[in-house]
């Protein structure tokens, strides 16, 4: 493979990472997009001269872990090939959460809340028991639609596949709050073991994935929800510039990666610890590229 590998060290221990371009076509998404956040992103990429940061994807499945809408955009937009970074998907260093559906808006009774929900999960077949719980995190593992104001669980029993029990719910949750002029949103499930903030008005616990789930599902074409799941990557790449106008080239895997090697040449790296705050708060080790050239002191 003409990728350029990467061993970066950091906290006694040492993370592995290729990056390069590969085809669009040879990756497999495993969640569908946010169609305003698409429809956003292909409008910015028609625009872009270059693909800021690679996406990262499975080395041996080849299924996208994160980056989605970047893939869907490219797909779309019918460029050939797009910046990717190789990781071990199994690896230990490498975590997988999940996002949680959240109900956000105009105050609103947690009564009345407890009463569309009870109603929406009834006509929608779902085989289910309500219960008063000491604390959200009784059900962190279990899918379920918290009022967390007065402690109320819906606990959802069922026996469907992973994808088909994440499409219900999430299709459930949002057609519910939206009935009640409410919003949906996400958090990630960390979120549980903390104070939950006052303007959550219901929360949808949806059912624990395992990696084997997530590859199994891409590799048979199914697709998660938008926003199922939560990777957590050691050591992201950042700032690799791939030049737009090389991704839409027509020319083989293999020569684009060449000229891409040609263009790192005059790149240096740099090793940033976890905590950065740029567009949002990067809580892995980054490595960010830069020109050698721009820094030339005569």
């Amino acid at each position: 493979m003409s990728f350029i590998s990467f061993a970066l060290r950091s906290l006694n221990r040492v993370i592995n990472f290729q990056v390069g371009i590969e085809e669009v076509d040879c990756l497999k998404p495993h969640e569908e997009a946010i169609e305003d956040s698409l429809k956003r992103l292909i409008k910015t990429l028609k625009k872009c001269r270059f693909q800021k940061h690679p996406i990262i994807v499975d080395r041996d499945s080849k299924v996208i872990l994160d980056g989605m809408h970047r893939w869907y955009a490219f797909k779309q937009l019918n460029i050939k090939h797009i910046g990717v970074c190789y990781v071990k998907y199994f690896d230990e260093s490498i975590g997988l959460g999940r996002w949680l559906r959240v109900a956000k808006g105009t105050r609103i009774s947690p009564g009345k809340i407890v009463e569309v929900f009870r109603l929406n999960l009834k006509r929608k077949g779902f085989d289910f028991s309500e219960t008063r719980i000491q604390n959200i995190m009784d059900v962190k593992d279990i899918p379920s639609i918290l009022v967390p104001e007065i402690n109320v669980a819906f606990i959802i029993y069922n026996n469907e596949d992973k994808v088909s029990l994440f499409r219900k719910i999430h299709e459930m949750f949002k057609e519910t709050v939206e009935s009640i002029n409410l919003k949906m949103d996400f958090i990630p499930d960390i979120s549980l073991s903390s104070k939950i903030e006052k303007e959550i008005l219901a929360i949808a616990v949806m059912p624990k994935v395992s990696k084997s789930d997530v590859v199994h599902a891409a590799g048979r074409g199914l697709l998660f929800p938008p926003k199922s799941t939560r990777h957590e990557i050691p050591a992201r790449p950042m700032m690799v510039n791939f030049p737009i106008n090389l991704l839409k080239s027509s020319s083989t895997k293999d020569k684009v990666n060449a000229y891409l090697r040609a263009l790192m040449r005059n790149r240096n790296a740099i090793h940033i610890s976890p905590g950065l705050e740029m567009d949002r708060k990067y809580a892995e080790d980054l490595v960010l590229f830069w020109e050698s050239r721009w820094f030339t002191v005569e």
